[in-house]
C-alpha cells in the first residue's frame, strides 16, 4: 500500500543542516515505494521545482531574515504556504502533512491546512525544550512556546522526536507522550567509515588527534574542551586538537587560543568539505562533543559510523549514541576536569580506543543506519494509514 507524504520545512537540500539532513535521507529512501513532495523556501540558484531521488521538491518565495541570536540561519517569512499547501493537495492528495520543527510560524500554517482538511498531521521535533544555552536563547525560546509552540504541539496528530531525551522533555510541557514516536537521525554508515586519513599528514608533530567537528556557538560548550585540551597538554605534549567548523564563536574562541599560548596544539583547520569529511573523522584518534544543549548530534553519529570511540556530555541525546563504557564516555556538562580525564584515559590506552571504535562501528551499523531509520519511518506512517 502506498501513500501521499508532504515534508514541510523552511530549508531542504542542498542546504545543509541536522533538520534538512534529516529530511533529505529520510525522503528518498521513502520516495522508493510511496510519493514524496517537500514543500520548502525558495533558496539562490535553486530551481522553484525539481525531482531529487524521486522526492518532487518544490520551493515557495520567502523573504529571509537575518535574526543572529534568535536563529543562526536565515529567517524564512512566507506568505504562500497556506494557498501552496492547497493546490498541491489538489494535484497529489496528501496522506500526511508532516512539518519539521515548530520554529517556523510561516510554515506552521500547514498544519492548520491539515486539520482543517482531515489529513493526519505530524511534527518532527529536531529541538527540545530551549533551555540550558543562555538565558537569553532561555527567554525567547520559552516565550515563543507558550505563545505559539505548545499550542502547535497540541494540535498536531502526532509527533515524531528525534531522540528519546526529546520525547521526555515534551512530557514536562503537558504533551501527552504517547503520542510521541522516537525515530532517531541516522547516518549514512557506506559513506561514513574508515578511509585514508589523509589529514593526518598535515599534523606530523602530533602523535595523536583530538577531533572536533561542528558550529562554534555557545551550546556547544566548546570553552570547557580547551580548559580540558590545556591541561592535557601539560601531560600529553605530543597530542593534538583539531576544531573543524564555523559560527559566531570562532573568533572568540581562536582569542582564547592565542591568549593562553595554545595555538601549537589547538588548530582551527577551516572548512572541511563534507565529501572529505570521513577521511577527517578517519584522521583522528577520538571525537569529544562537549555540549551543553543537544537533541541528536548529526557529527556523533558520522564519528560513531567511522569508528571512533567518543567522549561527549550528558547533554540532550548523546547518551542515547554514546554508551558509557562501551563505545565511549559520557560526562557531566560543563565539567572540564572530567572531560580530561575520560580524553586522558583513552589516549593512554590503544587497546580500549580500538576495542570501543569497533563497537562504535556495530552501533552505527546495528541501530543508526538510515536504511534502519528509514524503515522505521516507513512503518509509522504505513500503519497509522492502515488504522
Amino acid at each position: 500500500m502506498t501513500w501521499t507524504l508532504a515534508m514541510v520545512n523552511a530549508f531542504y537540500h542542498p542546504y545543509v543542516g541536522g533538520s534538512e539532513k534529516h529530511m533529505y535521507e529520510l525522503s528518498r529512501r521513502l520516495a522508493r515505494k510511496h510519493n514524496v513532495v517537500v514543500i520548502t523556501s525558495g533558496l539562490e540558484g535553486a530551481p522553484e521545482y525539481e525531482e531529487i531521488d524521486g522526492v518532487k521538491v518544490h520551493r515557495l518565495n520567502a523573504q529571509l531574515l537575518k535574526l543572529p541570536h534568535i536563529y543562526p540561519p536565515p529567517y524564512p517569512i512566507c506568505k504562500d504556504v497556506y494557498p501552496a499547501i492547497e493546490r498541491l493537495h489538489k494535484k497529489y492528495g496528501f496522506d500526511f502533512i508532516n512539518i519539521h520543527g515548530r520554529w517556523f510560524r510561516s510554515f506552521n500554517k500547514a498544519i492548520y491546512f491539515g486539520k482543517k482538511n482531515d489529513i493526519k498531521t505530524v511534527l518532527t521535533l529536531h529541538n527540545g525544550k530551549p533551555t540550558g544555552i543562555d538565558l537569553l536563547t532561555s527567554f525567547l525560546g520559552l516565550t515563543y512556546d507558550n505563545i505559539s509552540g505548545k499550542r502547535l504541539l497540541r494540535s498536531v496528530d502526532r509527533i515524531i522526536s528525534v531522540s528519546e531525551a526529546v520525547r521526555e522533555e515534551m512530557g514536562t510541557y503537558g504533551i501527552d507522550k504517547s503520542k510521541i514516536t522516537p525515530i532517531h537521525n541516522g547516518v549514512d554508515t557506506s559513506v561514513f567509515r574508515r578511509t585514508k586519513p589523509k589529514f593526518r599528514d598535515e599534523y606530523p608533530q602530533f602523535e595523536r588527534i583530538v577531533l572536533y567537528l561542528g558550529r562554534m556557538i555557545e551550546q556547544k560548550g566548546l570553552p570547557y574542551l580547551l580548559e580540558a585540551a590545556e591541561r592535557i597538554h601539560k601531560k600529553e605534549p605530543e597530542v593534538g586538537f583539531l576544531m573543524v567548523g564555523k559560527g559566531k564563536k570562532k573568533e572568540q574562541l581562536m582569542e582564547m587560543v592565542r591568549k593562553r599560548g595554545m595555538e601549537n596544539y589547538v588548530i582551527f583547520p577551516g572548512f572541511v568539505d563534507e565529501h572529505d569529511l570521513p577521511a577527517l573523522y578517519s584522521s583522528a584518534d577520538l571525537y569529544v562533543l562537549p555540549s551543553l544543549w543537544e537533541v541528536l548530534p548529526i557529527s556523533l553519529l558520522e564519528a560513531l559510523s567511522v569508528g571512533l570511540p567518543l567522549v561527549s556530555t550528558d547533554a540532550g541525546g548523546n547518551a542515547e549514541i554514546v554508551k558509557d563504557g562501551v563505545n565511549g564516555y559520557v560526562v557531566r556538562k560543563r565539567d572540564s576536569v572530567a572531560l580530561e580525564e575520560r580524553i586522558i584515559h583513552l589516549l593512554s590506552d590503544d587497546n580500549r580506543r580500538e576495542q570501543m571504535g569497533r563497537m562504535s562501528r556495530k552501533i552505527a551499523i546495528k541501530e543508526f543506519d538510515w536504511e534502519i531509520i528509514s524503515r522505521r519511518a516507513e512503518r509509522f506512517y504505513t500503519e497509522w494509514h492502515e488504522e
